[in-house]
């Protein structure tokens, strides 16, 4: 989900079409997160506001919502996320540091692959 919302944010029909695939597959994704990520933030300004009301009612667990929250705060505003929106993800993520940090860098390091696949055009 991260990806996916990394792509969407950054117009990357590429990342996109890749990783819903995958997440579908291999990570058993219900395919109605992928449709409504393409269907309401791709070819739209990206948006928090956009991303709960079409997302965050198809997730089914307080950390997938506190990680798409997390994602969609940190894609909006390139780089800064609440002290209420870091609290309220980490304990929902067991406390942990870790996984928001895996969280920021997976954000940073596909925004770098959705520019790289954007600038040269790569087909999906």
């Amino acid at each position: 989900m991260v990806i996916l919302l990394t792509g969407a944010k950054h117009q990357s029909r590429t990342e996109l079409t890749i990783h819903s695939k995958e997440a579908v597959n291999a990570a058993n994704m219900d395919p109605s997160i992928p449709n409504a990520i393409w269907n309401h933030l791709l070819g739209q300004e990206f948006s928090k506001k956009a991303l709960q009301k079409h997302v965050l009612p198809l997730l089914e667990t307080n950390r997938e919502r506190a990680i798409a929250m997390f994602c969609g705060e940190l894609l909006e505003t390139s780089g800064v996320v609440s002290d209420q929106t870091y609290q309220s993800t980490k304990l929902a993520l067991g406390n942990r540091d870790s996984v928001l940090v895996e969280i920021t860098s997976i954000v940073g390091y596909y925004t770098y692959v959705s520019y790289t696949l954007n600038v040269f055009r790569i087909p999906p």
